[in-house]
């Protein structure tokens, strides 16, 4: 009986460990995977959460992790996107507003990202979108118009100078037919300038993992949230930003890890990380 009971301590005591995202050394941890979906402002909120789903970026990693540090914001990578589009350049570019154009409106064919499904989809509309201000933004909600007909788009954490393909909210039809015309119609700025806080936290991982380790000499009691992107062919990838979320913090010293079911060592691209807030 005593046997049995420290047994189901053991056990209780490892998914304890599972569900808040810290893990003792040789352990795992996964949480839910969130999306940024427009009903807040608050990038560090979750507001759609998916049980097993992804987990965020990181800006770089441990030295002893295997798969070597991860790409931040400025570096690129150059894959196949894994759907298919046709594209329809605009000449000149079209200003959608607030310092954001299209710069292409199109087909697109291949797994629908924007809700973490992954669902095959054919045909249906796609924008690639430009910022050229000045400033990263949290999230910008825009509208194609044709023939009347809104097609609505929503994109998340868009750097300056950026191009990101972003699918159909809805998965409209792509109506093969010229735009009439677009815009914004709700924009949200970051409250302050976003970090990866690369003096503090240390970033790595492998595919569907990530790790991360605390070196800023303390211990992290916060949940420590990492955000990313999917980053192919010199362009995001999805209006949708993935979050990695280390529930309760990481000890001074200490690396935990995540699994993360759409990080890939070679397209996620680090963001920003939110903790201490």
């Amino acid at each position: 009986v005593v046997a049995l009971t420290v047994i189901l301590l053991v056990l209780l005591g490892k998914e304890s460990a599972k569900e808040q995202g810290t893990t003792a050394p040789g352990g795992s941890g996964e949480t839910s995977g969130v999306v940024i979906d427009g009903t807040t402002d608050d990038p560090s909120a979750d507001t759609t959460a998916t049980p097993g789903g992804d987990t965020g970026n990181t800006p770089d990693s441990t030295d002893a992790v295997p798969g070597g540090d991860m790409t931040t914001d400025t570096d690129t990578a150059d894959t196949d996107n894994g759907g298919t589009t046709d594209p329809a350049p605009i000449a000149d570019k079209a200003e959608i507003g607030r310092g954001f154009y299209l710069v292409s409106f199109e087909s697109y064919s291949g797994p629908y990202f924007e809700d973490m499904s992954d669902d095959d989809v054919t045909g249906i509309a796609a924008a690639v979108i430009r910022n050229d201000g000045a400033e990263m933004i949290q999230l910008v909600d825009f509208s194609v118009y044709v023939a009347g007909e809104a097609y609505e788009f929503r994109a998340t954490t868009i750097p300056s100078g950026a191009e990101m393909l972003v699918l159909e909210k809805n998965r409209a039809k792509y109506p093969a037919r010229d735009f009439e015309e677009c815009a914004v119609t709700m924009i949200a700025e970051f409250p302050e300038e976003p970090s990866v806080h690369e003096d503090e936290l240390k970033v790595s991982g492998v595919d569907g993992t990530i790790y991360v380790e605390n070196r800023s000499g303390a211990d992290i009691d916060s949940d420590i949230a990492v955000y990313y992107k999917t980053f192919r062919d010199g362009r995001y990838v999805g209006g949708i930003t993935y979050v990695a979320t280390f529930r309760g913090g990481i000890a001074s010293g200490v690396s935990n890890m995540l699994g993360a079911a759409h990080f890939d060592i070679e397209d996620s691209r680090i963001m920003f990380i939110n903790y201490g807030e």
